[in-house]
Formats: C-alpha cells, sequence, structure tokens
C-alpha cells in the first residue's frame, strides 16, 4: 500500500469497459493513457497547459516509460492516479507515477523520461530554457520502480507484427501517440497473451517518430531470463524498443 504523500499530485480515474481486453483487464495502452491524463492535469492546475507550451514554442514529450504492474486494474474500478516530476538529468526530465484502488491497493508503478523540443523544427529544448517553476522533486517513493535497462544483443530476426500507421493512430504532434505503440507490442505478443500470460514489467523506449502511411515491422527475442525483447523499425530506422516480463 502506498502513503498518499503530499508530494503527489493525484486525481480519480475509472476504468471504463473500452479500456479493456477481453479478459476485463486494463491494457497497457491505457494504463499509459490513465497516466499521463494525470501528469496533463497537473500542468493545467500550475498553469502551464500543453496548448500554452505549444503555442510558446516547447512540447514535452515522453521517450521512455517503465511499468511494473502489480495487479491490472479491472474494469468499472475506480482509481487513484498520482504523479511527481523528479528531476532534469541532462536533457531529460524524470517523472513517477501509480495508480492505487480506492482503498489503497499497488495496482501499477511507473518511472518514465521526457524530453522538451520545439514543435516545429523538432529541436531540443534544454530544462536550463524552461520558463517555469513546476516545483522538481526528488524521488520520494522507495516502491517507485526504475529505469530498466535494455538488453545488449544483436537485432531480432522473428517478425512478429507488421503494423501499417493509419490516421488514428495520429496525435496532434503529427506523430503515432506513444500510447499506441504499447498497444502495437501488445499485437506482437498476442499469442503469449491468448495464453494467459500476464504482464508483469513492460518497459518501452521511443527512437524515431512514426508517420502517417509508415508500415512498422515488429521483431521480438526471447532472452535468457525468459523476458521478451522486441524492436519496431519502419524505413527511416528503429522507431521504438520494448522489453516485457511476464509474471511465472
Amino acid at each position: 500500500m502506498i502513503s498518499r504523500s503530499a508530494d503527489y499530485f493525484t486525481v480519480k480515474d475509472k476504468v471504463d469497459y473500452f479500456d479493456c481486453d477481453n479478459r476485463n483487464e486494463m491494457r497497457i495502452s491505457a494504463a499509459i493513457r490513465c497516466m499521463q491524463r494525470c501528469s496533463c492535469e497537473q500542468m493545467i492546475r500550475l498553469g502551464i497547459p500543453l496548448e500554452k507550451l505549444i503555442a510558446e514554442g516547447m512540447s514535452l514529450i515522453l521517450t521512455k516509460i517503465c511499468i511494473k504492474v502489480h495487479r491490472m486494474p479491472l474494469c468499472n474500478e475506480p482509481l487513484i492516479v498520482g504523479t511527481i516530476p523528479v528531476r532534469a538529468v541532462g536533457i531529460k526530465y524524470q517523472r513517477e507515477y501509480f495508480i492505487e484502488s480506492d482503498s489503497g491497493e499497488r495496482l501499477i508503478s511507473a518511472f518514465s523520461y521526457w524530453i522538451l523540443i520545439d514543435p516545429p523544427t523538432r529541436k531540443l529544448v534544454r530544462p536550463s530554457q524552461f520558463p517555469y517553476d513546476w516545483d522538481l522533486r526528488p524521488s520520494w517513493g522507495e516502491e517507485i520502480i526504475g529505469d530498466i535497462p535494455f538488453p545488449k544483443t544483436n537485432v531480432p530476426e522473428t517478425i512478429r507484427a507488421t503494423i501499417p500507421i493509419r490516421y488514428s493512430d495520429i496525435d496532434w504532434n503529427d506523430h503515432v501517440n506513444n500510447t499506441i505503440y504499447a498497444d502495437f507490442v501488445c499485437e506482437a505478443l498476442l499469442d503469449d497473451i491468448r495464453a494467459n500470460r500476464k504482464i508483469d514489467v513492460f518497459s518501452i523506449r521511443f527512437k524515431t517518430e512514426s508517420l502517417l502511411g509508415d508500415r512498422i515491422c515488429v521483431s521480438s527475442e526471447t532472452l535468457e531470463g525468459g523476458e521478451c525483447y522486441l524492436l519496431g523499425r519502419h524505413e527511416r530506422g528503429i522507431c521504438f524498443e520494448s522489453l516485457v516480463r511476464f509474471k511465472e
């Protein structure tokens, strides 16, 4: 159970039926959207909503998120979602999240990296250039998952899925929304999910934008510890890599 520290910004949320898979459990992509709604709400409360940042030539882009699933939320389950921006290291901001039940049961912990860019040029904006104080804190929760490194391995050769990028995948940054990539990973792991294997740890890093009309080829390799390493590529290079560990 997690203490609802004053350091964390929290909101109430709920799992809708369209957030769930055929097991009545929240999809990873929906959990990421849920956490991002929380951080967007925090930015609004701080007086710096996304629209304001974009109008001033800045946009926060998620580059990596690491998720530990304690128990996947179920359909219609009320949730408490918390977030805290916790450090700027080099060019990257760090942000932690949790999702818990309304009774205080820890459901999901997450750790993420973000960068600030100028949307038209895609050039980096360094944290020292960010003109607002959003009260960055040191990491608070000992149980919050930290960064999960990716393995140093060859490019996986086993093709698991080929996915065309459609209108419904694109967000207002004119590229594939980061939550959609989690669905691409699950598409590639469909046989494992159909076998009722439950995700324990999910980590994904975004490398190159995917645009309308692209085709993403997702390949995978099962590592020695049983983890699945996945790589998504389009004609301009690698667009994402992901590491998935299933529960015993």
